[in-house]
């Protein structure tokens, strides 16, 4: 059960994963930008990339480790798997993909219960349940 009215408390842990040359890295940027618009509790934003790929000082860098096997597109997807090592995050890490747009509030996911993992459903599935 979703607790209503929460207030968000501490800060939250906001991700992204940027690698190779799919994604210029102004949507990093606009994806960083859009945070206080729909969060009102503060955020660290980690950048999961390259080891060679510059990350600005107030955003955190890890870099992508490779795996044995694992190589072209297959890549891409098995580098977010990173985002569940938590040595890297203090406690629940919000991640979005780099081609989102954020609009409304977020803040109602700190109301959700943590003993669950959450996740969107594919929105091209929504529009076939009218």
């Amino acid at each position: 059960m979703v607790k209503k009215n929460r207030p968000p408390t501490g800060t939250l842990d906001v991700a992204c994963v940027i690698h190779g040359n799919g994604y210029d890295w102004h949507y990093v940027e606009n994806l960083y930008a859009s945070l206080p618009r729909v969060l009102s509790q503060p955020t660290r934003f980690h950048v999961y990339t390259e080891h060679d790929r510059s990350v600005p000082p107030h955003m955190i860098k890890h870099c992508l480790e490779t795996w044995p096997g694992v190589s072209g597109r297959k890549r891409s997807w098995w580098y977010k798997m990173h985002l569940f090592n938590s040595q890297h995050h203090a406690g629940p890490l919000l991640y979005f993909d780099l081609d989102v747009v954020l609009v409304r509030s977020l803040d109602w996911i700190s109301g959700l219960p943590l003993e669950y993992f959450w996740i969107c459903r594919d929105f091209k599935y929504l529009q076939n349940e009218a």
